[in-house]
């Protein structure tokens, strides 16, 4: 039990850290890319408002006014100044119709050729969308471009942004590095310390589950007292419904003390041993057992069990889940309803699927997931028509959590179906 608490408690708080890191990175991310490309763009911009200028050999950007750089600055909250062209490395391709020129006086790495290349590329990918303006890499550098319309030429300036786009990826991959660290280091902080963050929940989980099975017992036998002096009474006097109605009800109380005693040793079982064992003969077995209570009930039971289906699994437990199954379907059974129970091989070599279905007219708006809830009764009144106190199918939900098995419980044409997969 200790071990499971604490791998639950590992679980989650490692997840939450995770969360927490993932989060702090994809923010990181996020805000790294908008300000580089905004930068960048930013940059691209200036070129491209200044085309006229960089056209002219014989002009200078430098030139231009400076309202033109303050309107600048205010819409790209970037510090222009003469000298930035001197920054970039850029070139220039114009397209009139066929004819194409190119202006890489501003870089060296690219030919004519190769600034005719890339225009033809991104002209073609850019065609008939809102936005002229992305990146494209080439011979392991990247490239800003926009495509503008100057009178009834197509131009497209290309910005070397290789150099900034390398840096954002590098502190991208520093910060996914310290994230991954930082994930190990809180793991290993909470593995150390969760044997005591937990050891107090474990302690009351113990204390509880000792007093129910203390109480347990210490209730027996004042129950056994009342059943054996009921009993006398009805030698001596006979019968009545007042002394039927005791031993009545002495025994739903021993019914009762039995299942919590059972709920808290198999909380603190932890030895139990699975091993292969005939599921089909349990099953046969059970049904048989609570086929003369089907019939003086004046219903039916109905049974499809495959032969010789093995399941891992301890061989007391698996007939009490059966059991209790059984149990639940004939009390919700309508009257003269049909009971099934179908028990098939699942794909692989060891593993079966057990079916018990009844005709149920009142389940139609039940809250089928609080079923396997301690204590939880479709009937909230508690009434006596139905025996019991709500804690059978919590039982079985246990059995088949230790048996590393599955339970559902679902609704469909009136039946109400519980489906366990072991």
């Amino acid at each position: 039990m200790e071990r499971k608490i604490r791998g639950k408690f590992i679980l989650f708080s490692s997840l939450s850290v995770l969360l927490m890191i993932m989060t702090v990175i994809g923010l990181s991310i996020f805000i790294g890319y908008f300000t580089t490309y905004s930068k960048i763009y930013s940059d691209l911009e200036y070129l491209c408002d200044n085309y006229d200028k960089i056209k002219n050999e014989n002009d200078s950007i430098t030139n231009i006014d400076n309202d033109n750089i303050e309107n600048m600055d205010k819409k790209t909250e970037v510090m222009f100044s003469p000298e930035l062209q001197y920054e970039f490395r850029y070139f220039i391709v114009t397209i009139q119709d066929e004819v194409k020129v190119a202006d890489v006086s501003h870089i060296s790495v690219i030919s004519d050729d190769d600034a005719v290349l890339l225009a033809e590329k991104v002209i073609r990918h850019k065609t008939g969308r809102s936005t002229k303006r992305g990146t494209i890499d080439y011979d392991s550098c990247s490239y800003a471009y926009k495509i503008m319309k100057v009178n009834d030429d197509r131009v497209v300036v290309f910005l070397d942004s290789t150099r900034t786009i390398y840096n954002v990826h590098r502190v991208i991959k520093l910060a996914v590095l310290i994230g991954v660290l930082s994930f190990l280091f809180f793991f290993l902080i909470i593995s150390a310390f969760s044997g005591r963050a937990v050891k107090s929940t474990i302690k009351n989980i113990e204390a509880q589950n000792e007093f129910i099975t203390n109480a347990g017992h210490e209730l027996k036998t004042p129950l056994a007292i009342i059943s054996a002096n009921t009993e006398v009474i009805e030698m001596l006097s006979g019968k009545n419904e007042w002394t039927e109605g005791i031993i009545h009800q002495v025994k739903r109380m021993n019914n009762l003390i039995g299942g919590l005693i059972f709920l808290a040793k198999m909380n603190e079982k932890t030895d139990i041993v699975l091993q292969n064992m005939d599921f089909s003969a349990v099953v046969t077995e059970v049904t048989q057992s609570f086929k003369g209570m089907v019939e003086q009930q004046e219903k039916s039971l109905e049974v499809d069990i495959s032969e010789n289906i093995l399941i891992r699994g301890e061989e007391k437990i698996v007939h009490e889940l059966v059991s209790i199954l059984m149990d639940n379907a004939v009390k919700y059974c309508d009257e003269q309803g049909k009971i099934s129970v179908i028990l098939k091989k699942r794909t692989r070599e060891i593993g079966a699927r057990l079916v018990i279905r009844n005709p149920y007219a009142e389940g139609k708006n039940v809250d089928y997931s609080r079923f396997f809830n301690r204590f939880y009764r479709e009937d909230t009144s508690h009434n006596s028509k139905k025996n019991g106190y709500g804690i059978g199918l919590s039982m079985a939900e246990g059995i088949v959590r230790r048996l590393k098995g599955k339970i559902t419980v679902s609704y469909h044409d009136g039946d109400i179906l519980f489906t366990v997969l072991l």
